[in-house]
């Protein structure tokens, strides 16, 4: 971890909106772990939010995402969640990653940690003004909730990961993004078009993005514990990793992608 959401930065910055952690960070601890791993061999990924900074959030209230009647979005303890439909916060974004790689040049890329737009799966967010605005040029007399919402929702989100990437490759450094695609009750993956609708986030869509706002690295995790803990079925067992792979890997091979999987 190079950044966390409510701490900080692990390495110093100066850089508007951030902070230092007061622990680990102020002693450098990034530069530390990157230099040793460098010095036997390894290659080093920044893992950092997409869209999640506390003090960005503090800031800016008209940056957070919203719920009806611009109400701020706090699905759970600990996430500040920035819209992905604000150039301000784009901008920020590009900003961060080059800071990111001027301060720790070593890095060999740079990783956004499970982005997530709508974590109950009820259509509410983003309603910032800025969002609704350019849901209603695009999609004139549409309802919130409706099918086009969703598709514009996931749309925004695609294009924040795209100006992720692409800042990204802008300083010559590989891209990583890792997310859990949810699983149902069966074993069998959840459709990617099911989650698109629900979460705003798009796997498919996002393991065919091409050339330079491709995503070098798309990882998804398949933790069997995870999902035996959750449903108690004895289909969730090590043996499962092999099935829910290659139902993974022919998923998007049909798409006309590919990707990782992290067990």
């Amino acid at each position: 971890y190079a950044y966390n959401t409510i701490y900080g930065a692990y390495y110093p910055t100066t850089y508007a909106m951030t902070q230092i952690e007061n622990g680990f960070g102020i002693l450098n601890i990034f530069n530390a772990v990157t230099t040793e791993a460098k010095r036997q061999g390894l290659r080093v990924v920044a893992v950092v939010p997409l869209n999640n900074f506390k003090k960005v959030w503090e800031t800016n209230p008209t940056w957070r995402v919203k719920k009806a009647n611009n109400e701020d979005y706090t699905p759970l303890t600990g996430t500040y969640l920035l819209s992905a439909s604000v150039p301000e916060y784009q901008n920020w974004l590009k900003g961060f990653i080059d800071d990111l790689v001027v301060r720790n040049p070593n890095i060999d890329g740079i990783e956004a940690v499970e982005p997530t737009l709508d974590y109950f799966w009820d259509g509410v967010p983003d309603q910032n003004p800025i969002a609704l605005q350019a849901f209603n040029t695009l999609y004139p007399g549409s309802a919130i909730g409706s099918t086009n919402w969703k598709n514009f929702r996931a749309d925004e989100f695609l294009n924040l990961i795209s100006i992720f990437n692409r800042q990204v490759h802008a300083n010559s450094k590989a891209s990583y993004l890792v997310h859990t695609w949810t699983i149902q009750s069966n074993g069998t993956l959840m459709s990617s078009s099911s989650l698109r609708s629900s979460t705003g986030f798009d796997f498919v869509a996002v393991s065919k993005l091409q050339n330079e706002s491709k995503t070098d690295n798309l990882i998804i995790e398949f933790i069997w514990q995870q999902w035996f803990s959750q449903y108690g079925t004895a289909v969730f067992n090590p043996s499962w990793i092999t099935t829910i792979g290659n139902s993974y890997k022919n998923t998007l091979q049909a798409a006309g992608a590919t990707s990782t999987l992290h067990i």
